[in-house]
């Protein structure tokens, strides 16, 4: 069995787990929360390539669970040209969408937001969403951006982190850091609980599939038959220089995936 630190979800499976932020799951996230706000008419907006596809699946497989309706998603080229070139085209598709997911960050992200209030989304009407890229200072640089909502790790927890990390190595962790933590402390948690319980096999998969999931460093964090990982994220409102906890990370799962 292998827990790796990758978010790309085609090399999950056969023994393998992935303790990467996934942008499935945060699509997930953050769909689930603007559906509860009222916002359940949304437009994906994403890059083509790997990740953009990734949160496109994981928007549709929020669909499936009835958290959101999809009434159009549009792939862009990265980069300014490619933003522009495909924005007007998601627009006409997407019309009447009361939230806009913009599964990208830097300077894609910018110039997406702007094109999207180019293309008559008033940010006071439609609500701009993201995943975990928008947690960047790029983020701030396009106004249009301002009130839009994404999903994090709890800041706190980060924070406590990220303060443990640099007291003990000098330097503020990047995150390979926290995957590296995870995945050690669910290694030891799963082969301790396996040994408790007389298992011949040090990793169970009963184990480390679980529900309830483990205690991860900044947050719960648990594992599907799959191979996907699923974290305990917050939800973060961008303001002015920013960004702000409106729905907290849970501090536990509940049941179902």
């Amino acid at each position: 069995k292998v827990l790796s630190f990758s978010t790309d979800s085609s090399v999950a499976g056969n023994g393998v787990w992935l303790t990467g932020f996934l942008p499935e799951m945060e699509a997930k996230r953050i769909l689930a929360f603007a559906r509860s706000q009222g916002r359940g008419q949304v437009g994906v907006f994403h890059p083509a390539n790997g990740y953009g596809e990734a949160a496109l699946r994981g928007a549709r497989a929020a669909e499936r669970a009835g958290l959101t309706q999809i009434i159009g998603s549009g792939a862009f080229q990265p980069g300014f040209q490619g933003v522009q070139a495909a924005s007007s085209g998601f627009a006409a598709e997407a019309r009447g969408a009361d939230a806009i997911l913009l599964a990208t960050g830097g300077r894609d992200l910018q110039a997406a937001g702007s094109f999207m209030n180019l293309n008559d989304f008033d940010p006071a009407r439609v609500k701009y969403l993201g995943l975990g890229q928008w947690y960047s200072g790029a983020t701030f640089q396009e106004l249009s951006l301002q009130n839009g909502w994404f999903p994090a790790p709890d800041v706190g927890r980060s924070n406590q982190f990220s303060d443990r990390y640099a007291r003990q190595f000098g330097a503020k962790p990047r995150l390979v850091a926290v995957l590296g933590y995870d995945a050690v402390r669910v290694a030891g948690q799963v082969f301790a609980e396996a040994r408790r319980g007389g298992s011949t096999d040090p990793f169970p998969t009963q184990i480390l599939t679980r529900p309830a999931g483990f205690e991860g460093g900044i947050g719960a964090i648990r594992f599907n038959q799959a191979g996907l990982s699923e974290r305990a994220l917050a939800v973060l409102e961008v303001s002015d220089r920013s960004f702000r906890t409106i729905d907290p990370a849970p501090a536990r799962f509940r049941a179902g995936f």
